[in-house]
């Protein structure tokens, strides 16, 4: 064969190729009910937190699953659908550890990306993304550019559907205000108004071996930790201040760590407390609750419920409240889940705000002043420990694994304010 016939023939097959690629049919949709088309389809993932974390955990259709990704940014998520396929909605089912900023892109070959949703200021829950015009792709990335927190990228579940399969939303969670009040009455509170500490309310822990989280400071019932005190407005309050110390030339913190174990517990109610937070860098304070069976049985077997945590540092960490809870799943590890609420143009160490929950047989629900945030679902048979009473826990830590130490932006002291704790029962 001569050597033009050669060229021509090749350059006949390259069209030839060209061609047919330009003719792979688009698979559109049947005539039944919208599919999710990435369910337990090959993966992809440019990072991940543990080996128990994968990317094939996000398209299993399992929410007791999810892929996490290392603590920084930008990191991504990709699935392959196996073919090209008309696409209606993308569903992003992301954890606390959510993606601020991220987008949605599309590909033929896995290698060229085109974007076609672009979401800023997301602060956490399910995102429904839906396409008012037609796109179509064998190939599906949710690539993050900006953790919503200091975790990495976290997602429980990442549907692709042929159909609309769900009403499109804008807001994370409805806002929803606090139930009724009327349908309430109080059971017990602390309006810190005395002139001590009331120690049949509460006792504190001391120590500063890390509380499992590797944590700076050590906890102490000096009063310059824990004390009752005025704030700017000449209000009394429980005040817990995290301190920087230096002593025989070591630098070191000192904070408190307050409970009402042994004293005080409840099942179910409406739980809350009007805090004005401190901020900066390695700070992580919190209002929690961990089960009374805490000393027999441990942690998470006891169960824990964040009715709000932060994350002290840059911006948004200071601005963000978190609600989580953690327990011991069927599989006899540990498991969580919650909500965040991000207050706009504002530090929560700027003003007072009322963290609660909703605690009930069926769920329980977050809100920040007043606004509900979150729900989450407490029926499962691994959840049982949601259904046994709990005690308060109050505390300012320093540094840990989560916030990180402090650093040269770091300002202390720090106070984190306490105006009132208060426990209600539905009538």
């Amino acid at each position: 064969m001569k050597l033009k016939d050669k060229i021509f023939i090749t350059a006949l097959l390259i069209v030839l190729f060209s061609f047919l690629v330009g003719c792979v049919s688009t698979v559109e949709p049947g005539e039944g009910p919208p599919e999710n088309l990435a369910l337990n389809k090959e993966t992809d993932r440019s990072s991940i937190e543990n080996g128990g974390l994968e990317s094939e955990m996000a398209v299993d259709g399992d929410m007791e699953t999810r892929w996490s990704s290392e603590f920084n940014d930008p990191n991504w998520i990709s699935v392959d659908l196996g073919a090209k396929y008309q696409i209606k909605q993308v569903v992003c089912r992301w954890e606390v550890a959510c993606g601020e900023d991220y987008r949605i892109e599309i590909s033929d070959n896995n290698s060229s990306w085109k974007t076609v949703f672009e979401r800023k200021g997301f602060e956490g829950g399910d995102d429904i993304i839906t396409f008012s015009d037609t796109i179509a792709a064998r190939y599906v990335r949710v690539y993050g550019e900006t953790r919503g927190t200091p975790y990495g990228y976290s997602l429980w579940e990442l549907e692709i559907w042929d159909k609309q399969a769900f009403e499109p939303t804008e807001a994370v969670v409805e806002s929803k205000p606090m139930e009724n009040r009327d349908l309430w009455e109080l059971v017990w509170s602390d309006e810190f108004d005395g002139p001590e500490i009331d120690r049949k309310n509460w006792v504190n822990e001391t120590g500063g071996h890390g509380w499992g989280n590797g944590e700076l400071q050590n906890y102490t019932k000096n009063p310059e930790n824990s004390s009752i005190a005025k704030d700017a407005d000449g209000n009394s309050v429980l005040l817990i201040q995290a301190l920087k110390e230096t002593k025989n030339g070591k630098t070191g913190y000192t904070s408190a760590r307050m409970k009402t174990q042994g004293l005080q517990s409840w099942k179910y109610g409406k739980v809350e407390a009007r805090i004005k937070m401190p901020y900066s860098q390695g700070l992580w304070p919190a209002f929690w609750m961990l089960g009374d069976k805490f000393s027999s049985v441990g942690w998470p077997g006891c169960g824990e419920i964040d009715i709000v945590e932060m994350i002290g540092g840059a911006s948004p960490r200071d601005s963000v409240a978190m609600g989580t809870l953690h327990y011991k799943d069927a599989g006899g590890g540990h498991s969580h889940r919650g909500g965040i609420k991000k207050v706009t143009g504002e530090k929560l160490a700027d003003n007072y705000h009322v963290y609660g929950i909703e605690w009930t047989e069926e769920s329980l629900k977050w809100f920040l002043d007043g606004e509900q945030y979150h729900v989450e679902d407490i029926t499962a048979d691994d959840m049982s420990e949601f259904h046994d009473k709990f005690f308060i826990i109050l505390n300012c830590a320093v540094g840990g694994g989560w916030p990180g130490s402090p650093d040269d932006s770091s300002v202390f002291p720090q106070k984190m304010y306490i105006d009132y704790v208060r426990v209600l029962k539905m009538k």
